[in-house]
């Protein structure tokens, strides 16, 4: 279990040394864990009781801790499709993905995170290549693929997050493209902070600096309880980013939660 906190963390001495208390870490740890505007992982601890007892103890001094579980990282719910063209309306976006175009209200979005993509880069520490099945829930869009992914070819994206499912919407910056037709990088920054503004959220560009993004890097990879033939396993593996793609999942997450626990 990851115990978070989120990027309204103050950074002053005083905070450090709360921490400090309250962790048994020392305040030098912690400032390389904790940075103001980012999330960062106070503690990762297996044992949910006492992650939780931690969280009341935090949210006591001052805090706003979030409890998010590793696991959320390699869920197979959480699976990435990607978007071919988008269109805004007053209250709402339309995603083209693959040959359907889904309505999708601003109100939906729990966040937006953004960085780069290096398809077929895996955890460092991990030996398995378990990770990542695609396996479809209920209310998943078409599934689609894009044709040009390949191994270790990097591009910008930014992944949308949703409130009430689980399934991620990833705009590309070589592939999707706007009403108007403007696309690249700088297409993609402005729609992802369009689509910030309109949905009151934020966008995460933390990917490279954020300590959450060096546990995605460092995380042991899950079993694969799908029983995935192995070849089809490493098949999907060529495609995804392990490390930026578990970065999005655990700041979806983290999101999310901050979102519905917000009064009103």
């Amino acid at each position: 279990m990851l115990v978070l906190l989120g990027p309204s963390f103050d950074g002053t001495p005083a905070s450090y040394e709360r921490l400090a208390h309250a962790t048994g870490l020392v305040a030098y740890e912690l400032r390389a864990r904790l940075r103001p505007g980012l999330w960062g992982v106070v503690r990762t601890l297996a044992d949910v009781a006492q992650a939780e007892a931690l969280a009341h103890e935090l949210a006591s001094l001052g805090f706003e801790p979030v409890l998010v579980s590793a696991t959320v990282a390699h869920e197979p719910e959480r699976r990435i499709v990607h978007a071919r063209a988008v269109s805004l309306a007053e209250a709402s976006f339309a995603a083209r993905v693959g040959d359907a175009e889904m309505p999708i209200e601003y109100a939906a979005i729990a966040c937006i995170v953004r960085g780069e993509v290096q398809p077929g880069r895996t955890q460092r520490s991990s030996s398995s290549s378990s990770n990542f099945r695609a396996v479809s829930p209920a209310s998943e869009p078409p599934s689609t693929r894009h044709p040009e992914q390949s191994l270790f070819e990097s591009y910008q994206a930014a992944d949308v997050h949703f409130l009430s499912v689980p399934w991620i919407l990833r705009l590309d910056a070589r592939s999707f493209a706007t009403l108007a037709g403007d696309s690249g990088v700088p297409a993609l920054d402005a729609l992802a902070d369009e689509l910030a503004e309109r949905a009151s959220v934020r966008v995460d560009r933390g990917a490279r600096t954020s300590s959450v993004a060096t546990f995605a890097e460092q995380t042991v990879s899950m079993k694969n309880p799908s029983g995935e033939p192995p070849s089809r396993r490493e098949a999907r593996r060529e495609h995804a980013d392990e490390r930026f793609d578990s970065y999005s999942r655990l700041i979806g997450e983290a999101e999310r939660r901050v979102r519905v626990a917000r009064p009103g």
